[in-house]
C-alpha cells in the first residue's frame, strides 16, 4: 500500500512542527511510537506510527461537539498503544469522542510482528457529539480531505469546506494513482488557481510505502516538483534511537 499526506495548517507553525520518536525502556508503562508533531503535542494529531500501525489524520468539523467528550489528540495517541490494526480501529471508533476525524491507517506489513499477508489498510471517519463512526476498508484507490465522505454528518461550512471541495474536485481530475510518482503529482497539484491541494499553508508532505515501512518527507516544499527532505523507515527510527541515562536520542 502507497500513502500520502499533506500536513496543511498555518505558514506560522511550518518550523515550528517536528518528528518525535518515543522509545521505552524494559517495564516501561507505553509502547515505542512516533510521528509529526505540533509544539506540545504527543504523536497522534497528524502523520504518527508505531511498530504495527501509519497513520494520518484529517480534521473534520461536525456542527456539534461533544463538550464532556475525549479530545481527538488523545484518542489517536491511546491508539497508538494497540498492537494490531483491529485494535487499533476498535480505540478509534470508542464512543464519548469530543469532535470529528478522518483517519488513513496503513499496517506496515514488512515488520515480523504482523500476520503475513497483504497490509491492511483503510479510512476511519468519527463524529463525537453523534456517536458516530464508519470504517471503509481500501479496496483500490482512496483519497479523502478535510470533509465528511461516509457519514451523513452536519458540519460547518465556510473556507475549510470550500477548499476541501476544490481540492477533492483537482484529487479526481487525475488518473488513478497507481506509483509513488501518481501520488505526489496530485498531492503538489496546483492547477486549482483558487483553492489548490498544495498551498502556501502545506507545512510537511508524507510519502508512506507498507512493504518496507519507509517514508519521505518535505518540509515547505512540493512533493511534485522537488526532492525529499528526509527519509527513513518506521522500524531504523526506533532502532537507531538510543536509550541512555533514562534519556532518548533520535
Amino acid at each position: 500500500v502507497l500513502h500520502g499526506h499533506n500536513e496543511d495548517w498555518s505558514e506560522d507553525f511550518a518550523n515550528l512542527v517536528y518528528f518525535v520518536v518515543y522509545n521505552a525502556l524494559p517495564g516501561a508503562t507505553f509502547r515505542p511510537v512516533g510521528g509529526l508533531v505540533y509544539p506540545g503535542q504527543a504523536p497522534g494529531f497528524s502523520a504518527s506510527f508505531n511498530e504495527d500501525v501509519w497513520m494520518t489524520q484529517n480534521t473534520l468539523n461536525p456542527r456539534d461537539i461533544n463538550i464532556s467528550g475525549i479530545c481527538i489528540a488523545a484518542v489517536s495517541r491511546r491508539a497508538l498503544e494497540m498492537s494490531s490494526v483491529e485494535e487499533t480501529i476498535r480505540i478509534l471508533t470508542e464512543p464519548g469522542q469530543a469532535l470529528g476525524m478522518s483517519v488513513n491507517f496503513v499496517q506496515i506489513s514488512s515488520l515480523p510482528s504482523l500476520r503475513r499477508g497483504a497490509a491492511l489498510a483503510g479510512n476511519i471517519e468519527i463524529a463525537g457529539a453523534a456517536g458516530t463512526s464508519s470504517v471503509s476498508p481500501l479496496r483500490a484507490n482512496m483519497t479523502h480531505f478535510n470533509l465528511y465522505k461516509h457519514l451523513n454528518s452536519s458540519e460547518e461550512g465556510g473556507n475549510w469546506s470550500d477548499s476541501s471541495v476544490h481540492r477533492q474536485a483537482a484529487s479526481d481530475r487525475h488518473q488513478l494513482p497507481a506509483s509513488r510518482g501518481d501520488i505526489l503529482q496530485i498531492l503538489g497539484d496546483v492547477t486549482d488557481s483558487v483553492l489548490p491541494i498544495y498551498r502556501s499553508k502545506t507545512m510537511v508532505t508524507v510519502f508512506f510505502s507498507s512493504s518496507d515501512g519507509s517514508f519521505q518527507a518535505w518540509h515547505g516544499s512540493n512533493p511534485a516538483t522537488s526532492p525529499p527532505l528526509w527519509q527513513s523507515s518506521v522500524a531504523s527510527l526506533f532502532e537507531s534511537s538510543t536509550l541512555s541515562g533514562g534519556r532518548i536520542v533520535v
